[in-house]
């Protein structure tokens, strides 16, 4: 049975390809996201993991999570019902060496132990290694099957280039880097 997560989604995808090219002729566009009251389906079971860590990277856990918050949300106007692949805010600092510094509700990225200029240029290079890019993918993946083309995924929140490099070298030595050395 196919989940009917906003009956005008037709109308809306119209709308939001028509903002994009320019030619939105008809009113502005309006998102409508809210708690439904009521569960399309059978709610998916799920147990809070025991330390904040795991809340971000129990692939499970958040797999039931994003599921379970889609089949609870009413989805209106224009609004294109996707879930989020959150795994902190500028996750690209994690795939090339921060540490995550995990939270129940956010996550932050630590600066590099030794997080010299010349260092930090050590560190951006690709590693298909990375466990917290390992975790990205196998976690849109599951989503992506979750999903079943019934709604969309996102891409993590990869994050700007000076929020990446702020987690990597600190936000105070990169402020006197855009003067000592821009």
């Amino acid at each position: 049975m196919a989940l009917i997560l906003n009956e005008n989604i037709d109308s809306a995808m119209q709308r939001w390809q028509a903002w994009f090219d320019g030619t939105l002729d008809e009113g502005p566009l309006i998102y409508v996201e809210s708690p439904l009251g009521f569960f399309r389906e059978e709610l998916r079971p799920m147990t809070l993991p025991d330390n904040a860590e795991k809340i971000w990277t129990d692939i499970d856990f958040r797999d039931a999570g994003s599921y379970n918050y889609m089949i609870s949300s009413f989805f209106g106007g224009d609004a294109v019902p996707m879930y989020f692949v959150n795994l902190g805010p500028g996750s690209v600092a994690s795939y090339l060496g921060s540490t995550p510094l995990f939270d129940n509700s956010t996550v932050w990225f630590g600066q590099l132990e030794d997080n010299r200029l010349e260092k930090v240029y050590e560190h951006l290079v690709y590693d298909p290694q990375n466990p917290y890019w390992v975790l990205t993918k196998e976690y849109t993946r599951r989503l992506l099957e979750t999903a079943n083309g019934e709604y969309h995924i996102s891409i993590a929140d990869l994050g700007g280039s000076l929020d990446i490099l702020s987690s990597l070298r600190g936000a105070q030595n990169v402020l006197m880097d855009l003067i000592d050395q821009p």
